[in-house]
């Protein structure tokens, strides 16, 4: 019984999200960024490359729109250096995030469109270490709150091009028993398009 109902929640949410969406403007924006956590614990791996997407829609010719995304980021380091792409590495480490927020759009019709944004976010950390010669991974999660900003110009009817800003705070999660946040600035390229 449980189960009929959950799917027919379901089905009433997706055909609505899909009348909705429909009606809806907005973006699907691709990204590659270059990010610095905040906390020096994280070490070699503080400086990391990553990509994402994010999605805003609103109904039509509103400018705050729904803002989603889903991002991640790593890098893998040698204790020695060593700089060799087939060398196995003796620690990596990264950060995922999906978060959810609002997006303020002023100039939906102008060919340049600067932004502001803020929201939610749930990010999982990962690191792996060699410790006595065996490669150990730890995990983590937490809850932090982002802010953005950018500008990007629109290309014909569709085409997206531009850069984006963006700072998370409030994480704090525990990586072989040392507190870490996955607080970051970053930087990033976007391509996508509207519809």
């Amino acid at each position: 019984m449980n189960r009929n109902v959950t799917r027919t929640v379901l089905v009433f949410a997706v055909l609505a999200l899909a009348g909705s969406w429909a009606l809806a403007d907005g973006n699907v924006n691709f990204t590659v960024i270059s990010r610095h956590l905040d906390d020096d614990s994280w070490d070699k791996l503080q400086n990391q490359v990553g990509v994402g997407v994010n999605v805003d829609f609103s109904p039509e010719k509103w400018p705050i729109h729904f803002a989603f995304g889903v991002v991640a980021s790593g890098r893998d380091e040698s204790n020695d250096n060593d700089w060799r792409w087939w060398r196995e590495s003796d620690y990596s480490g990264g950060v995922g995030e999906i978060s959810f927020g609002a997006l303020w759009l002023p100039l939906q019709h102008s060919t340049t469109r600067p932004y502001l944004g803020a929201g939610i976010a749930k990010t999982f950390e990962r690191r792996r270490e060699k410790i006595d010669g065996d490669f150990v991974t730890d995990s983590d999660n937490s809850f932090g709150w982002y802010a953005n900003a950018g500008v990007y110009w629109r290309i014909g009817s569709k085409l997206n091009l531009g850069i984006d800003g963006r700072l998370l705070h409030g994480t704090k999660g525990k990586l072989f028993d040392i507190e870490r946040s996955s607080n970051y600035k970053q930087i990033a390229l976007l391509v996508g398009f509207g519809f």
